[in-house]
């Protein structure tokens, strides 16, 4: 086997296989970065701390209809995606 390092290997990895979610599913992507920005605007409001990344999911999933994946791997990528965006609740 060769060996290469760690940077190289994740580098490489990382190039290879991009976020898939944001890849397969642009316009969803929005309207997740919308509603995490308007939690963000009543995050200072009473009842500010029901405004969550679980409370995004069940909005997406019961109201929106977002069945391509599974509820807890959606509260991952609504997360994920208010971190890269600088939006986290």
């Amino acid at each position: 086997m060769t060996q290469i390092d760690l940077d190289t290997f994740i580098t490489t990895k990382m190039k290879a296989h991009p976020r898939k979610f944001e890849q397969k599913y642009p316009n969803e992507t929005k309207i997740i970065l919308k509603l995490i920005k308007q939690a963000l605007d009543k995050k200072g409001q009473e009842f500010g701390y029901k405004y969550n990344y679980l409370a995004i999911t069940e909005y997406c999933v019961e109201v929106l209809g977002f069945t391509m994946v599974s509820r807890e791997g959606l509260r991952k990528i609504i997360a994920r995606i208010a971190k890269e965006n600088s939006c986290e609740l």
